[in-house]
């Protein structure tokens, strides 16, 4: 049904798409130019004469209206926007393209990309956010932003929800994009994992919640405790569940603020900390308890949280694992290669660490607890709780919802803590179907033992007050000389 001349014009189109396009004044204008090759190489083959050649290179082909383009990343939802985002900045970063011609290749260049969603994952995630039942109320008048990630544990990123509604195309996602203080919930993958990595902790040690002097300048202690008050000594088993504030920051004094900020730099990948300058996060406010100069992304606190769950390795979180041309060749592969960050053993007993504040008495994530199946997690709340956060993980997937108020500062005030509640409500979705009877990965280096509640060393027939804590062979705590008796608590 086409003539020469609309044959002809499709035909240099081709050569390329962009440069051609006849819809475009100056495409129209390339797109004639080539027009009069294609009848020129027509005129010397035979397929047409001089004069229709003429009478070709004279002739204006005529477009239909352009169709009103459908917003095919809109209806896709959150997922897709992430793939298509990840997939440019590759281009633009490991290729070199330019960011107009990488937009260019994933609309018209034929590309194949591998994604990793889950889509039973994603499709659970969105109707537990379409459901308002999934949200404990807050007292405030407008309900904060929120954004939930889910990954395995090998790092694929499986589903994404990137705010309370989606209403542009390949717009803000919170889950990938908002930067906030994680408050809390750095402190295992900061204090507590150091401390315990270097063996200047055991499960069972014995510490001193008491305020530092001239913590806020001079002559004002601190930190204070979300609870208002100091309890004295304590273990370190129960300063996590409890997230106490001035244990982390006696254990980021004596391991120095540098020592945490490069692990969490170099080893974590969390790119969002500042080196320099005069607020930077170079401190023990910031490295103890989150209060970070900028903050750090729902992503990069999932990827930092994986070696709890896997058994102490960092795998970058990736939303495609591989992008191949129209002709089939891999352009792009995502880094899927684990690195080891800490050891088994500490990820095991910080793995028990975090069960303790789903499971234990008063915890502080105890309603992210799933019948059935085992869950660790560390909730998170930033000054004056304008972020909240709960990065939680069964042996199968990991986790973290986060809830906070994009334009300022601005309290949630709440009587239920929500983010556990919200984590609870999306993975018991999640976790249907899955085997309860698989289990977190433990190093055979590590072992259970009684101790003593009253000295933090191995119980005796003598000690009164007796719990179980996980160890390091190689770094056991010694008998109980406190209580009268013997000890033998292995």
């Amino acid at each position: 049904e086409l003539n020469l001349g609309e044959i002809a014009t499709i035909i240099a189109i081709t050569n390329n798409p962009t440069y051609y396009n006849p819809r475009t004044e100056k495409g129209m204008e390339h797109n004639k130019e080539r027009r009069k090759y294609i009848f020129s190489m027509m005129e010397q083959n035979e397929y047409i004469t001089e004069e229709e050649e003429e009478k070709w290179n004279n002739y204006t082909p005529t477009l239909a209206p352009k169709k009103a383009e459908t917003d095919t990343t809109l209806s896709e939802g959150w997922y897709i926007d992430q793939v298509l985002e990840d997939v440019t900045e590759d281009l633009i970063n490991e290729k070199g393209y330019t960011a107009a011609y990488a937009e260019t290749l994933l609309k018209n260049g034929g590309l194949n990309i591998y994604a990793c969603v889950d889509e039973e994952v994603q499709a659970k995630m969105e109707a537990v956010y379409d459901d308002n039942a999934s949200f404990p109320g807050v007292l405030n008048t407008e309900y904060p932003e929120t954004a939930a990630i889910t990954i395995a544990p090998s790092g694929q990123v499986l589903g994404i929800i990137g705010g309370n509604e989606k209403t542009t195309a390949r717009g803000w996602n919170n889950a990938t994009m908002s930067v906030r203080h994680p408050g809390s919930s750095i402190k295992p993958i900061s204090a507590y994992l150091q401390a315990l990595e270097s063996d200047l902790v055991t499960w069972s040690s014995l510490w001193d919640d008491n305020p530092l002097p001239d913590y806020f300048g001079p002559e004002e202690p601190g930190p204070k405790n979300y609870s208002g008050y100091y309890s004295g000594a304590m273990t370190i088993q129960y300063a996590l569940q409890q997230s106490i504030n001035t244990i982390p920051v006696k254990l980021v004094t004596l391991l120095t603020p540098r020592t945490v900020f490069d692990f969490l730099t170099q080893k974590l990948h969390i790119t969002t900390l500042v080196e320099t300058g005069t607020n930077n996060d170079v401190a023990v406010a910031p490295m103890a308890l989150g209060s970070f100069t900028q903050g750090v992304s729902p992503i990069e606190l999932a990827g930092a949280y994986q070696m709890i769950g896997n058994g102490g390795l960092y795998i970058e979180p990736h939303s495609y694992t591989k992008v191949l041309d129209s002709e089939g060749a891999v352009i792009l592969s995502a880094n899927t290669a684990p690195e080891r960050v800490i050891s088994a053993e500490t990820a095991t007993i910080l793995n028990k660490l975090c069960q303790r504040v789903v499971y234990g008495p008063r915890g502080t994530g105890t309603t992210a607890n799933i019948p059935g199946f085992t869950v660790a997690g560390k909730t998170g709340s930033a000054s004056d709780n304008t972020d909240l956060w709960f990065v939680g993980m069964t042996p199968q997937y990991l986790g973290v919802v986060w809830l906070g108020y994009s334009e300022g500062m601005k309290e949630i005030k709440y009587n239920t803590y929500p983010t556990p509640v919200i984590w609870q409500a999306i993975m018991k979705q999640v976790m249907v179907g899955e085997d309860p009877s698989v289990t977190f990965p433990e190093s055979t280096n590590v072992v259970s033992a009684t101790y003593c509640t009253a000295s933090g060393d191995l119980a005796g027939s003598g000690c009164a007050e007796t719990a179980t804590g996980w160890y390091k062979k190689d770094n056991l705590p010694g008998n109980c000389t406190k209580c009268y008796g013997d000890s033998n608590g292995i």
